[in-house]
Protein backbone atom coordinates (compact mmCIF):
# COMPACT_ATOMS: atom_id res chain seq x y z
CA UNK A 1 0.00 0.00 0.00
CA UNK A 2 3.02 2.52 1.11
CA UNK A 3 4.23 1.70 -2.59
CA UNK A 4 1.03 2.81 -4.63
CA UNK A 5 0.97 5.74 -2.43
CA UNK A 6 4.19 7.07 -3.17
CA UNK A 7 3.25 6.34 -6.87
CA UNK A 8 0.18 8.01 -7.04
CA UNK A 9 1.86 11.28 -5.29
CA UNK A 10 4.86 11.02 -7.41
CA UNK A 11 3.80 13.05 -10.24
CA UNK A 12 1.90 15.82 -7.49
CA UNK A 13 5.54 15.86 -5.31
CA UNK A 14 7.59 16.72 -8.61
CA UNK A 15 5.12 19.67 -9.69
CA UNK A 16 4.94 20.83 -6.15
CA UNK A 17 9.25 20.90 -6.70
CA UNK A 18 8.81 22.62 -9.67
CA UNK A 19 6.27 25.13 -8.30
CA UNK A 20 8.88 25.51 -4.84
CA UNK A 21 12.07 26.54 -6.90
CA UNK A 22 10.22 29.09 -9.51
CA UNK A 23 8.77 30.49 -6.13
CA UNK A 24 12.42 30.59 -5.11
CA UNK A 25 13.78 32.01 -7.70
CA UNK A 26 11.20 34.81 -7.61
CA UNK A 27 11.30 35.40 -4.39
CA UNK A 28 15.41 35.89 -4.32
CA UNK A 29 16.33 35.49 -7.76
CA UNK A 30 14.37 37.86 -9.46
CA UNK A 31 14.91 41.58 -9.76
CA UNK A 32 11.16 42.25 -9.19
CA UNK A 33 9.08 43.33 -5.61
CA UNK A 34 7.30 40.91 -3.48
CA UNK A 35 4.12 42.60 -3.26
CA UNK A 36 1.87 43.46 -6.21
CA UNK A 37 3.57 46.57 -7.89
CA UNK A 38 4.08 47.60 -11.36
CA UNK A 39 7.43 49.28 -12.36
CA UNK A 40 8.90 50.66 -15.55
CA UNK A 41 10.78 48.60 -17.62
CA UNK A 42 11.94 49.11 -21.37
CA UNK A 43 11.58 45.96 -23.72
CA UNK A 44 14.36 45.45 -26.50
CA UNK A 45 13.11 45.21 -29.79
CA UNK A 46 15.82 45.74 -32.28
CA UNK A 47 19.51 46.96 -32.93
CA UNK A 48 19.88 50.60 -34.87
CA UNK A 49 22.35 51.98 -37.05
CA UNK A 50 22.73 55.66 -36.01
CA UNK A 51 23.06 58.14 -39.07
CA UNK A 52 26.41 60.36 -38.46
CA UNK A 53 24.31 63.49 -39.05
CA UNK A 54 22.51 62.98 -35.79
CA UNK A 55 25.92 63.32 -33.92
CA UNK A 56 26.19 62.23 -30.31
CA UNK A 57 22.85 59.88 -29.91
CA UNK A 58 24.13 58.56 -26.43
CA UNK A 59 25.05 61.63 -25.04
CA UNK A 60 21.20 62.81 -26.00
CA UNK A 61 19.29 60.11 -24.67
CA UNK A 62 21.50 60.71 -21.61
CA UNK A 63 20.64 64.43 -21.41
CA UNK A 64 16.91 64.11 -21.50
CA UNK A 65 15.71 60.74 -20.78
CA UNK A 66 14.06 59.12 -18.68
CA UNK A 67 16.40 57.02 -15.83
CA UNK A 68 15.40 53.80 -13.92
CA UNK A 69 17.97 52.38 -11.88
CA UNK A 70 18.75 48.72 -12.36
CA UNK A 71 17.25 46.92 -9.64
CA UNK A 72 18.71 43.68 -7.81
CA UNK A 73 17.75 40.66 -6.48
CA UNK A 74 17.24 39.95 -3.17
CA UNK A 75 20.06 37.31 -2.67
CA UNK A 76 22.25 40.21 -4.72
CA UNK A 77 21.17 42.63 -1.79
CA UNK A 78 21.72 39.81 0.59
CA UNK A 79 25.32 39.27 -0.75
CA UNK A 80 25.93 42.71 -0.60
CA UNK A 81 25.11 43.51 3.20
CA UNK A 82 26.95 40.27 3.46
CA UNK A 83 29.97 41.70 1.91
CA UNK A 84 29.64 45.13 3.58
CA UNK A 85 29.32 43.70 6.88
CA UNK A 86 33.07 42.09 6.79
CA UNK A 87 34.58 44.65 5.22
CA UNK A 88 34.78 44.31 1.34
CA UNK A 89 34.24 46.83 -0.90
CA UNK A 90 31.30 47.14 -2.65
CA UNK A 91 31.75 49.19 -6.34
CA UNK A 92 29.36 51.42 -6.51
CA UNK A 93 26.96 50.86 -9.83
CA UNK A 94 28.41 53.29 -12.55
CA UNK A 95 27.98 54.58 -15.93
CA UNK A 96 30.83 52.21 -17.57
CA UNK A 97 29.82 49.59 -19.92
CA UNK A 98 27.20 51.94 -22.23
CA UNK A 99 25.16 49.98 -24.83
CA UNK A 100 24.82 51.14 -28.48
CA UNK A 101 21.39 53.14 -28.77
CA UNK A 102 18.63 50.25 -29.58
CA UNK A 103 14.82 50.49 -30.65
CA UNK A 104 12.89 49.37 -27.13
CA UNK A 105 8.70 49.29 -25.92
CA UNK A 106 8.08 51.31 -23.02
CA UNK A 107 6.05 49.28 -20.58
CA UNK A 108 5.03 49.29 -16.93
CA UNK A 109 5.17 45.47 -15.76
CA UNK A 110 2.70 43.97 -13.29
CA UNK A 111 4.10 41.57 -10.92
CA UNK A 112 3.56 39.86 -7.56
CA UNK A 113 5.84 37.22 -5.68
CA UNK A 114 8.73 38.55 -7.94
CA UNK A 115 6.68 37.30 -10.81
CA UNK A 116 5.58 39.13 -13.87
CA UNK A 117 1.70 38.90 -14.73
CA UNK A 118 1.21 41.17 -17.62
CA UNK A 119 1.86 44.87 -18.82
CA UNK A 120 0.68 47.96 -20.03
CA UNK A 121 2.08 50.13 -22.10
CA UNK A 122 3.52 53.68 -20.73
CA UNK A 123 5.66 55.56 -23.41
CA UNK A 124 5.68 53.09 -26.38
CA UNK A 125 8.06 53.64 -28.78
CA UNK A 126 11.65 55.13 -27.11
CA UNK A 127 15.23 54.31 -27.97
CA UNK A 128 17.41 53.71 -24.97
CA UNK A 129 20.46 52.76 -23.91
CA UNK A 130 21.95 50.55 -20.73
CA UNK A 131 24.79 50.26 -18.58
CA UNK A 132 25.94 49.47 -15.24
CA UNK A 133 23.52 51.57 -13.46
CA UNK A 134 20.55 51.10 -15.17
CA UNK A 135 18.50 52.09 -18.56
CA UNK A 136 17.83 55.59 -19.83
CA UNK A 137 15.08 56.40 -22.95
CA UNK A 138 12.83 58.72 -24.33
CA UNK A 139 11.33 59.16 -27.92
CA UNK A 140 13.51 60.59 -30.54
CA UNK A 141 12.01 64.07 -32.34
CA UNK A 142 10.71 63.20 -35.90
CA UNK A 143 13.46 64.55 -37.38
CA UNK A 144 15.63 62.21 -35.81
CA UNK A 145 13.73 59.32 -35.91
CA UNK A 146 13.42 60.14 -39.92
CA UNK A 147 16.99 60.36 -40.21
CA UNK A 148 17.39 56.78 -37.84
CA UNK A 149 14.28 55.43 -40.43
CA UNK A 150 16.18 56.33 -43.16
CA UNK A 151 19.47 54.99 -42.20
CA UNK A 152 17.90 51.63 -41.42
CA UNK A 153 15.70 51.65 -44.22
CA UNK A 154 12.16 51.73 -42.81
CA UNK A 155 10.47 52.42 -39.84
CA UNK A 156 12.38 50.79 -36.99
CA UNK A 157 9.52 50.85 -34.62
CA UNK A 158 7.42 48.71 -37.15
CA UNK A 159 7.77 44.86 -37.52
CA UNK A 160 8.85 44.17 -34.37
CA UNK A 161 7.84 40.96 -32.06
CA UNK A 162 7.26 42.35 -28.38
CA UNK A 163 8.22 39.86 -25.99
CA UNK A 164 5.43 39.28 -24.40
CA UNK A 165 6.55 36.06 -22.45
CA UNK A 166 8.90 37.85 -20.77
CA UNK A 167 6.34 40.18 -19.26
CA UNK A 168 3.27 37.22 -18.00
CA UNK A 169 5.28 34.06 -17.22
CA UNK A 170 4.10 33.94 -13.70
CA UNK A 171 0.54 32.74 -15.26
CA UNK A 172 2.70 29.41 -16.13
CA UNK A 173 3.48 29.54 -12.10
CA UNK A 174 -0.69 29.84 -11.38
CA UNK A 175 -1.48 27.66 -14.13
CA UNK A 176 0.99 24.88 -12.17
CA UNK A 177 -0.63 25.57 -8.62
CA UNK A 178 -3.87 24.23 -10.27
CA UNK A 179 -2.17 21.21 -12.23
CA UNK A 180 -0.72 20.22 -8.55
CA UNK A 181 -4.14 20.33 -6.61
CA UNK A 182 -5.65 18.72 -9.69
CA UNK A 183 -2.95 15.93 -9.09
CA UNK A 184 -3.71 15.74 -5.15
CA UNK A 185 -7.28 15.18 -6.09
CA UNK A 186 -6.38 12.65 -8.37
CA UNK A 187 -4.61 10.52 -6.02
CA UNK A 188 -6.74 11.29 -3.00
CA UNK A 189 -9.89 9.60 -5.40
CA UNK A 190 -7.56 7.09 -6.25
CA UNK A 191 -6.48 6.58 -2.74
CA UNK A 192 -10.05 6.22 -1.47
CA UNK A 193 -11.13 3.45 -4.76
CA UNK A 194 -8.30 0.87 -3.87
CA UNK A 195 -9.97 1.25 -0.03
CA UNK A 196 -13.71 0.55 -1.35
CA UNK A 197 -14.47 3.67 -0.26
CA UNK A 198 -15.88 4.97 -3.35
CA UNK A 199 -17.24 3.06 -6.55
Amino acid sequence: MGGNEAKRLLPFKIVVGVLALVLLYGLLGSPRYWVLHDQPVVAHMRAIKVPSELGDLTGEILAGGVQVRNRTSKAEQFLRVFRAAHGQTVAPASFANMTAPAVGYSIREIGFFGMPFGWYREYGDVVYVRNDWGTIYGPLEPPAMAAVNKANGGDVTQGNLFPFWNHCWGWLWVAGLGLALWLWHRAQVKRREELGLID
